[in-house]
């Protein structure tokens, strides 16, 4: 009896070691698990470093253009200002130029146009005359 005793407690102690090692054998195959996720969040954190590294470098790029074309902006309305420029004061210097009986048929020819209302008659006449465009 005792005997059978030993024998029970021997065959208990082999299945509570192999309980202890299915136990140990779940607890290696969870923690390759967790090193398995561990990589993977490294993999994604190196993707997303890249990809601000990428976007950082695009709006590098962006910052630039932009500065780009506001330079060719500024150059191209400045010198839309002097041709304007330019074209007034040839107007100015060609209506001066003109024998003062012209000057004065233009004005009349202008005053009539104002009276009759006729706007583009208006704006050719002052052209003409050397004003501002934009009058």
């Amino acid at each position: 009896e005792e005997k059978q005793g030993l024998t029970n407690e021997k065959a208990a102690m082999a299945e509570a070691k192999q309980g202890l090692e299915n136990e140990k054998a779940k607890l290696a195959e969870e923690k390759q698990g967790l090193t398995n996720e561990k990589a993977a969040m490294a993999e994604a954190k190196q993707g997303l470093e890249n990809e601000k590294a990428k976007l950082a470098e695009e709006q590098g790029a962006l910052d630039r253009r932009s500065l780009e074309f506001k330079r060719e902006k500024e150059a191209f309305e400045k010198e839309k200002a002097k041709e304007k420029e330019d074209l007034q004061q040839a107007m100015r210097s060609r209506y001066n130029a003109l024998p003062q009986a012209q000057k004065q048929a233009n004005n009349r020819a202008l005053l009539e146009a104002v009276q009759k209302g006729q706007l583009e008659e208006v704006k050719r006449l002052l052209l003409e005359a050397g004003a501002d465009s934009n009058a």
